[in-house]
């Protein structure tokens, strides 16, 4: 699979369902990606990812994997 680098890329990714940008007055911007179902991201023990950076998405993106394998 290609290397993943931008938000245009995990957006294409056969794997997710959604992507989108939210801005908390707190902690500031993060990016949110939501799985398609039967997939799951071990770090975040589920089918959703939740970063500050996309770069730290794309990262967590390379350890996706089916729940059959999870």
């Amino acid at each position: 699979m290609t290397k993943l680098r931008t938000s245009k890329d995990v957006a294409k990714d056969p794997r997710v369902h959604s992507i989108h940008r939210e801005h908390d007055e707190y902690d500031g911007p993060s990016w949110w990606v939501s799985l398609k179902p039967g997939f799951v991201c071990p770090a975040m023990e589920c089918g959703t990812i939740h970063e500050r950076t996309i770069k730290e998405v794309c990262d967590l993106m390379t350890t996706v994997t089916t729940m059959q394998d999870y």
